[in-house]
């Protein structure tokens, strides 16, 4: 069973994103990581490892 709260959270940040932006998804993925977890970050034409908090600084600062 689904209650409201969650519908109205689930909701709440679909207003806030948008999701024909691939950054905007891109940081909604990474804010679902566990904070330890490695992830690739593109730089340029090659992708290197990098931390999840880095990775979303990045994004959110294209998006800027």
């Amino acid at each position: 069973m689904i209650d409201n709260k969650s519908l109205s959270k689930e909701s709440d940040l679909i207003t806030k994103l948008n999701y024909k932006n691939i950054n905007d998804v891109s940081i909604h993925e990474l804010n679902y990581l566990k904070n330890n977890r490695e992830v690739y970050l593109k730089r340029g034409n090659m992708f290197f490892l990098s931390t999840k908090e880095e990775a979303l600084n990045v994004l959110k600062n294209k998006n800027k």
